[in-house]
């Protein structure tokens, strides 16, 4: 499934604007819900990014170390609801 694969990867990066990001390494539709993920807590605005730091390619987005177990408890409803629609 294309939701069973989800890596999450905390690396020290160099400090951008004193922000230390995590690396997240994910399927193409995973990336796709984190990134509305992200717009939807900035209540929809297309303004700066709250918790997004980069969008570096279809499967990999760097985001604010402080915001991985937000995103982590977010992904795991996400894949628990996809997996729930396919058993149904």
């Amino acid at each position: 499934s294309v939701f069973s694969r989800v890596i999450i990867v905390l690396h020290k990066m160099s400090q951008i604007a004193g922000v230390v990001g995590a690396l997240i390494t994910c399927d193409p539709a995973v990336k796709q819900y984190i990134l509305y993920l992200e717009e939807k807590d900035r209540g929809g605005d297309k303004g700066t990014p709250i918790w997004l730091i980069d969008d570096l390619d279809s499967n990999h987005l760097i985001i604010r170390h402080d915001k991985v177990d937000h995103v982590k408890r977010e992904v795991a409803k996400f894949v628990e609801q996809q997996n729930t629609r396919k058993q149904g």
